[in-house]
This record gives C-alpha cells, sequence and structure tokens, in this order.
C-alpha cells in the first residue's frame, strides 16, 4: 500500500491511477446521466401521450353521443314538422283551439313526444309551442303561456328573436332542482315560423350516460357554439369565451375538420368540432398532476445519478488499488529471477492466479520468439547456401536451344532429308527457349500465340493430325499482355482429356478478345467433357492454394499464376457438359505493350 500511494504522489495527475479514474467516471457516469436523460424524456413523452390519448378518446366518445341525439333530435324535428295532427295544432288560430280533437290529436302528438323521450333517456321533457295561440303542448301538462311555470326558454326566444338556438338553464320540478340543455327549434309550415320546438335535455343524466363523467374534478368539458358561447360547461366558467386565451386559439382555428390540442399555464386544451352541427367540444385537463408526476421522476432520477456517482468513486478506487497491486506484482516477476522462480513454485502450489497466468505466458512468448528467431537464423543460413546451389547448378537456355539445334543437323546430316524427329525437334527448341526464359513473365499474345502453335505443331505429329484448330483472334489483343505460358497447359489439357479419348475427329479453337475491359483468352473443344461431380472436383482443386502433383497441375499452375500477377479476382474459369465438350476461359487485366 505505501508503494501505491507512493506512485500516485509522484507522477500525480499522470499516474495511472488519475487515468483510470477518470475514465472509469467518464465511462459510467456520463453514459448513466444520458441515460436518465432519455428516460426523463420517454416518460415526459408517454406521460403526455397517455393524457392526449385519454382525454381524446374520452372527448371523441362525447361528440359521438352527442352527435347521435343531435341527428335523432334533427330527425325527430323533421317528423314532427310533417306530423298530421302537429300540423293541425300549430296552424290553429285564436279562438279554434276549443274545437280540437283532444280525444285523437292530443294522444296522437302525446304518444309521439313519449316515444322519444322513452327511447332517451336524457331527454326531461319536449315542448311544442303554438305562436298564433301562444299555447303550449307537452307531456304531464297543457296550457297557455302565461299559465305555465316554465317560461325561461320564452324569455331567451324573444331576447334572441328566432326560434333557433341553445341555452344552458336549471328546472325545477316540485322538490328537484336539475341544470338542462335547451335546444329550440322553428317549426316552418308553409314556409313560415308558426311554432317552436323544445327539447329539455337533463345534464346530470346526460353526464352519466356519456363520458363526461370520466374526466376528474379539476378538468372541465365545454360545448361551445360557433359564436364563442358556452353551451354547456362542466365545472362554472364565465360565459364571455373571448377572456381565454386558449379558446380564441381553438376557435380562431378555420379548419372545421381539424384535432387541435392547445396549453396555458396550467391546463391544456383538446377539442374536436361537431361532425352535424357547427358546435365544439372542448375538453380542458389540468396540468398539476401531470408536473408532479414529473417532478417525483426527476427527483428519483437525481438521486440515483448521484448515488451513481458515489459508487462508480468507490468501483474505481477498488480498481485502480487492484490494478497497482498487480502491476507491483508484475514488476517484480521481471526484475529478479528469484520472484520468478516464487512464481513458478505458488503456481504448482495452487496459489496460480491471472497475473501469474499473465507473466508466465509473456514468458513463454518472450522464450518462444528467441527460439524462433535462432530456427529462422538457421533457415536464413540454408536458404543461402540453396541458392548458391542453385545457382551453379542452373542451365543456360541458350546453350541448350543450341544443343537441341545441333542435334537436327546431325539427324538430317545423317539421314539426308526431313522426317518427325527433324520437324519435332525445331519446335521443341523454341518452346524450350521461350519456357526457359525467366526474364519476362508477362508477354504479348502474340507471341504467346507463337508458342502454342509450336506446341500444336509437335502434338499434330504425334497424333498424326487427330484434330483441327480454329484460331478465332480478335486483332487488337495481339499487342496486349498476357501472362507467360497460359494458352500451352489449356491446349493439353483439351487434347489429352478431351480429344484423346475421342475416335473421331476432333477440334479445338483457341479465342483472343477484350471483354469488360478485360483480356479474355479461351480454349474450346469438343471433346468428351465431364460430368457435374467431375467438374466440381476439378474447380476444387484448381481453387487450392496448394499445387497437388495429379492431371490437373496446369490448370492450377495457370489459375494460381494469373491470380498472384493480376489480382484475385481474375483467374480461370471451366464450362463443361458429358459428351458435349469443354471451355477453360482465362481472364486478365488489360495491358498493352505500346
Amino acid at each position: 500500500m505505501p508503494n501505491i500511494w507512493g506512485y500516485i504522489k509522484n507522477y500525480k495527475w499522470r499516474s495511472v491511477y488519475f487515468s483510470y479514474f477518470k475514465i472509469i467516471i467518464i465511462g459510467i457516469i456520463i453514459p448513466f446521466i444520458l441515460f436518465n436523460i432519455i428516460i426523463f424524456i420517454y416518460y415526459n413523452n408517454v406521460l403526455k401521450n397517455e393524457i392526449t390519448s385519454s382525454n381524446m378518446q374520452s372527448l371523441m366518445k362525447t361528440r359521438n353521443t352527442i352527435d347521435v341525439l343531435a341527428r335523432e333530435m334533427e330527425k325527430f324535428t323533421f317528423i314532427v314538422s310533417s306530423n298530421e295532427y302537429v300540423h293541425s295544432f300549430i296552424t290553429l288560430k285564436e279562438g279554434e283551439l276549443s274545437g280540437f280533437n283532444v280525444n285523437t290529436r292530443t294522444n296522437a302528438i302525446s304518444s309521439l313526444l313519449s316515444n322519444f323521450i322513452i327511447t332517451n333517456d336524457y331527454m326531461d321533457s319536449i315542448y311544442i309551442y303554438n305562436s298564433n295561440t301562444k299555447y303550449i303542448f307537452s307531456i304531464g301538462y297543457s296550457g297557455y303561456l302565461d299559465n305555465v311555470e316554465d317560461k325561461e326558454w320564452y324569455a331567451e326566444y324573444e331576447k334572441k328573436g328566432t326560434g333557433n338556438f341553445v341555452f344552458t338553464r336549471t328546472i325545477k320540478d316540485g322538490k328537484r332542482t336539475f341544470p338542462v340543455l335547451t335546444i329550440c327549434r322553428d317549426l316552418q309550415l308553409n314556409n313560415k315560423n308558426d311554432g317552436l320546438l323544445i327539447y329539455n335535455i337533463d345534464l346530470k343524466k346526460l353526464e352519466n350516460s356519456i363520458h363526461i363523467a370520466t374526466f376528474t374534478s379539476e378538468d372541465n368539458f365545454y360545448i361551445v357554439d360557433n359564436n364563442g358561447a358556452i353551451l354547456y360547461s362542466k365545472n362554472n366558467m364565465p360565459q364571455n369565451i373571448k377572456e381565454n386565451p386558449a379558446f380564441n386559439a381553438i376557435l380562431s382555428n378555420n379548419d372545421n375538420q381539424a384535432y387541435i390540442e392547445t396549453k396555458d399555464k396550467n391546463n391544456i386544451y383538446f377539442s374536436l368540432p361537431s361532425e352535424v352541427n357547427t358546435w365544439r367540444f372542448i375538453s380542458s385537463v389540468s396540468t398539476s398532476a401531470f408536473s408532479q408526476k414529473m417532478r417525483n421522476i426527476r427527483n428519483i432520477l437525481i438521486i440515483s445519478v448521484i448515488l451513481a456517482l458515489i459508487i462508480s468513486l468507490l468501483l474505481a478506487l477498488i480498481i485502480a488499488m487492484r490494478l497497482y497491486k498487480s502491476i507491483t506484482n508484475i514488476i517484480a516477476l521481471f526484475q529478479t529471477p528469484e520472484e520468478r522462480e516464487h512464481s513458478n513454485n505458488d503456481n504448482a502450489g495452487g496459489s496460480f492466479n491471472e497475473i501469474l497466468y499473465i507473466c508466465n505466458n509473456i514468458m513463454k512468448v518472450m522464450e518462444s520468439n528467441k527460439k524462433i528467431e535462432d530456427e529462422l537464423s538457421q533457415k536464413l543460413n540454408m536458404l543461402r547456401k540453396t541458392q548458391s546451389i542453385a545457382l551453379q547448378t542452373q542451365i543456360n537456355p541458350h546453350f541448350l536451344f543450341n544443343t537441341l539445334q545441333m542435334v537436327n543437323l546431325i539427324i538430317m546430316h545423317t539421314i539426308k532429308e526431313a522426317n518427325d524427329a527433324t520437324l519435332i525437334i525445331s519446335p521443341l527448341s523454341a518452346l524450350l527457349r521461350i519456357t526457359l526464359d525467366t526474364k519476362d513473365y508477362l508477354i504479348p499474345v502474340s507471341v504467346e500465340v507463337e508458342h502454342a502453335q509450336k506446341y500444336l505443331q509437335i502434338q499434330s505429329i504425334r497424333y498424326e493430325k487427330k484434330f483441327e484448330v480454329e484460331w478465332d483472334l480478335a486483332p487488337e489483343t495481339l499487342t496486349m499482355k498476357t501472362v507467360k505460358l497460359v494458352l500451352q497447359p489449356l491446349i493439353e489439357n483439351s487434347i489429352r482429356h478431351g480429344l484423346k479419348p475421342m475416335r473421331k475427329r476432333g477440334k479445338i479453337k483457341i479465342s483472343a478478345k477484350i471483354q469488360g475491359g478485360n483480356l479474355v483468352l479461351s480454349v474450346w473443344d469438343n471433346g468428351v467433357g465431364m460430368n457435374k461431380e467431375g467438374l466440381e472436383k476439378v474447380h476444387q482443386l484448381i481453387e487450392e492454394d496448394i499445387i497437388r502433383e495429379n492431371d490437373n497441375i496446369g490448370l492450377s499452375n495457370v489459375n494460381q499464376r494469373i491470380k498472384l500477377i493480376c489480382g484475385d479476382k481474375f483467374g480461370l474459369t471451366i464450362t463443361s457438359e458429358e459428351n458435349n465438350g469443354t471451355e477453360v476461359t482465362l481472364t486478365m487485366g488489360m495491358i498493352s505493350t505500346k
């Protein structure tokens, strides 16, 4: 421990301790903080989406329910306007009411109103008002306007000056007082307004029947008309809608079909337009609960960051101390042979650990490297000796060429005429001269063709013209450079494996062309070919890195030389079909001799 603190004191901020300390702090705390930020943003979006989704679903269900009610009322208004008994009642003049058939007509009208009220639980009552006689007909009671108790709707009617209006009010029915939404509609008969149809909707029943009740006590729900007037409010709110900027933003939106979301300091407002009329349904959601949840999440994340920082500090200290101890142990092992011997004894005694494992492997690598250096030195000496012997035994190609020419002249002098031996020796000497010349590994295509022709001249004598040869050489290819000695092995392969087993006369076609910016040489024969298994075996042999001593050594040699000189994307390809011939294609990079 004193040595460790001595290292820290000597090297200070440059010490390994502080280097690893900073790495551990940066590697743990910064990612953790970023992770917490991502979590905070994620939950913030999740809560917002939950609030939006929940309120929009409730708002949409409420809108749809009220729209259904509105459609039913519009449909019922049309039915009432078309009913002959209602028509008879509405068109009555002053003094004609006494002649109205109570038993038949009033019963029919009562049945009409009752059926609609029964099918709509939140409908409290419906009035039919005759403007000529100021007589009101409803279920339960009827009479002249001056004699009925509920006349608030008439005051609103006179105030508005029209029969089509909506407002919220309170009705007292005996001991019960409850809020209603009153909707008035003109009954137009004979192209003039002869009366009114008044719907009184019990708002308490409506709240229980639809999803308004799902809004919390801090939230609110409004029905607003196109003039900004509040037709309904779940909680108390000033009637002047223009005082609230959020409502102004909603109502100023000209797209009546759009979903709108706005917010102020304390609330988020969601709005949907009615699909039936010009109403707009607005929900107001308090942000206090949302803000409190986000504060709780933020506090938890801050505490977790502080705890992670403390844990990281302790963890960094422990790791740094163990690292220093391991370093001092390794230094001790390499400084003194005694310590190294002691480590081997510990290993034998069962106290082996990862530090000793590392040290032992380092020493093994050092010893192995020393052995490799010694072996490499010995092999280099052997290579020099081998090169010296090879230089001493190297055959001069000019000497061999001249010797064969001399043998040819002796045979001709002895026999006094040209024969097969002289015809073979002359092209053979030329072949050997090109083959043994090691100065150039790239030669013009024209020289390679000449070399192939010399080989074919020898083979035609040997096989007594058992095959014919066709040349298809593009003129522009003759000046291109090719890898040396590539055509002869392919021609030999065609003769030996393709044409030799045939009884009939065969054919070899040798071609050269430029294709895709590359030089392409090919040798085709109409020989016996190969089946799929044989072709696959040949492909495997020529693709191996090791050149094996077998019948396909020439193909493997050519393929590997092309890849070594031109690159791995070039080389040799074979296509063959049993009893239908074989074609070997060479593809090389294009190099001009000009």
